[in-house]
């Protein structure tokens, strides 16, 4: 007994050990991650250019996006979200790192078009790969086509409009690609942004395919069968569910962040429950949003 005494100590002092280097390895890298973000914050809030132009810019949205990442793969993105000291510095994040994606967005939008008077012929899918974050949106929207399949609605959507599109729809354009007989309309109130978009639309020879509207969100008809995908920067999002429901849409789709992400992304507000959930996207490395599948229900 003696001995088996002796060595549960020593195991339960080793574990002890192991334990205590765990944390402080956490706290170091929680700490390192906290320093990050408040400088990150300081250097975008100073900026008068958030495009990629600025290579500062780009430099510290990059490592904010890795520090993140690297927060859920090792285990300390909850100490992250729990820090006091974050608490104020989330949602000016959030919105600077917005205002920054808008720009990004309008850059590569000219990039392509530039590319494309080049070329002299109308781009190909492959031609978009340049574009940094091309293989997360692909799996993104594979992931949102599976919810929508396993719900029995690939076949009954008729349509799509994609509000709060920018200047860079990709969820439109691989939307096309994937479905040649599918009707898209992008809505979004910026008029840089859509006069950008269609250019691009135009340089893929996809214009039969995908409409763009100047508008704002709560002047858009949505007609039968059709799906509205809200985009992770839609403004005013409880606004837009409830005018949705008034006018009678049929289904709804999301675009939230959550957990760390949220450093990233404003989380987006629940819908009533006059909006039925469907299904969600699972959480993964490939990409950093989740979406959620709704269907609205009507009003008698």
């Amino acid at each position: 007994m003696i001995i088996i005494y002796k060595e549960w100590r020593m195991f339960r002092k080793t574990a002890l050990a192991l334990k205590k280097r765990a944390d402080h390895k956490l706290n170091t890298q929680t700490k390192k991650a906290c320093d990050l973000i408040e400088v990150v914050v300081d250097v975008l809030r100073q900026q008068d250019d958030l495009s990629p132009n600025n290579q500062l810019v780009t430099e510290h949205l990059s490592k904010l996006v890795e520090t993140l990442q690297d927060s859920v793969a090792n285990g300390y993105s909850d100490q992250l979200i729990s820090d006091l000291t974050l608490l104020d510095k989330a949602s000016e994040l959030s919105a600077l790192c917005g205002s920054a994606e808008c720009e990004m967005e309008k850059f590569w939008a000219k990039e392509f078009i530039s590319h494309a008077d080049k070329l002299g012929k109308p781009l190909q899918k492959g031609d978009l790969k340049k574009f940094w974050y091309q293989a997360e949106y692909e799996s993104l929207c594979r992931a949102e086509w599976d919810i929508i399949s396993s719900c029995n609605l690939k076949d009954e959507i008729n349509q799509i409009c994609f509000m709060g599109s920018g200047a860079l729809p990709l969820t439109a354009i691989l939307a096309a690609y994937d479905n040649s007989n599918l009707k898209i309309k992008c809505v979004d109130f910026d008029k840089e942004a859509c006069e950008l978009s269609k250019q691009l639309i135009e340089a893929l020879g996809l214009s039969n395919q995908i409409e763009v509207i100047n508008q704002a969100a709560l002047d858009y008809q949505p007609s039968k069968k059709e799906l509205i995908i809200c985009a992770s920067l839609l403004v005013n999002k409880a606004g837009v569910y409830e005018d949705l429901l008034q006018k009678g849409a049929d289904y709804m789709m999301v675009r939230d962040a959550e957990g760390v992400y949220q450093f990233l992304y404003e989380p987006a507000q629940k819908p009533s429950k006059d909006f039925e959930k469907l299904a969600q996207t699972k959480k993964t490395e490939a990409h950093i949003n989740t979406s959620i599948l709704y269907r609205i229900k009507r009003k008698l």
